[in-house]
């Protein structure tokens, strides 16, 4: 099986995030005098859990997008396997994995919304 991460390419960006943080910390790139906002979410929520739903909501939205391209793309396949038995093996393969995925982000956007409906009551 392939692996989903490669350490060097997590390495990197978790490098590249750590500089960024120390830069702008160390030398206060960020205010209102400069245009830049320090908290990336200013204006948008008000308290930590409310910022946890924004980035569950942004984060589901992307899987939502990524397993429909996903549904696209094996289904092109599955159209260009051309009766070939194993691409069309693997087209179907990879077309029920993306539904699930897109299936799964459903469920749990709607969890999600049951539970801050819940804790709002």
């Amino acid at each position: 099986m392939k692996k989903l991460f490669n350490k060097n390419l997590l390495f990197s960006f978790f490098s590249i995030l750590i500089i960024f943080l120390i830069a702008e910390t160390a030398y206060g790139q960020c205010g209102p005098a400069l245009g830049v906002p320090c908290n990336p979410l200013e204006g948008t929520v008000g308290d930590i859990p409310e910022a946890i739903t924004v980035v569950i909501r942004y984060l589901l939205s992307v899987i939502g997008i990524v397993s429909l391209a996903f549904i696209v793309i094996s289904g092109i396949k599955y159209m260009m396997s051309a009766g070939n038995e194993e691409k069309m093996k693997s087209a179907k393969e990879a077309l029920y994995s993306s539904a699930f995925g897109l299936a799964l982000a459903l469920m749990a956007y709607t969890i999600l919304e049951i539970i801050v409906e819940v804790l709002n009551a």
